[in-house]
């Protein structure tokens, strides 16, 4: 004898695969929501540009120099020397070198260290026939701002002020033994208009001395 069943009495999911079903499915829409927030987090590795303008007194000259990225469209070279230390001096002829190969890029020198005299640094940047601009940065404020550690300590900023390098110009503490040239790479990618390939460089030299320490 067949029985008939009424198909609307069984249940649509065996019982014990219904709560995995839920599961799953909450898995999934937890996966999309987290998908969907990181989504509109900004990239860690992305340094967004500075929102304060790099204002000071230059060393060697009368008067205060002041760059406003908000308003700039030269990419921008900052790199932070030293009157004394001699992993500073060596990288000078590449800064001198990058300065004049580069002539559409703006350059300035930050000299922050508090235990160099004033009239030691400007005897030394004088001594140097620098064709960059040194701001003497008596309150550390400017290196500060970049987070910068050591001499020599460079940074390159495009045309927007978003640093897009930053680290060391080369890959050793006297260039003449260097076998990475970080900064000049870096400024040759923005020129061509390519992604930077390294955009952090190990900085080696010497401490800059704030005047708190």
């Amino acid at each position: 004898m067949t029985s008939s069943v009424n198909p609307m009495s069984r249940p649509l999911l065996h019982p014990t695969c219904a709560p995995w079903l839920c599961l799953k499915t909450l898995l999934q829409f937890t996966t999309a929501c987290v998908w969907l927030v990181l989504m509109t987090i900004p990239s860690v590795a992305s340094t967004p540009p500075l929102i304060h303008p790099i204002k000071g007194k230059l060393l060697l000259e009368d008067g205060d120099l002041e760059l406003n990225f908000s308003k700039k469209n030269n990419p921008t070279v900052v790199v932070f020397l030293s009157a004394k230390c001699p992993c500073s001096h060596s990288h000078m002829v590449e800064l001198k070198a990058l300065r004049s190969e580069n002539p559409s890029f703006d350059f300035v020198a930050v000299h922050s260290n508090s235990d160099e005299t004033l009239e030691e640094s400007k005897s030394y940047f004088n001594s140097l026939n620098l064709n960059i601009p040194v701001i003497q940065d008596d309150t550390a404020a400017i290196a500060n701002q970049f987070s910068a550690l050591k001499t020599p300590h460079a940074y390159l900023l495009n045309s927007a002020g978003k640093i897009v390098y930053q680290g060391g110009v080369s890959n050793s503490n006297n260039f003449q033994t260097s076998t990475k040239h970080f900064l000049r790479d870096a400024i040759s990618d923005l020129k061509s208009g390519q992604k930077v390939r390294t955009p952090r460089g190990r900085t080696l030299g010497c401490m800059i001395k704030r005047t708190h320490q």
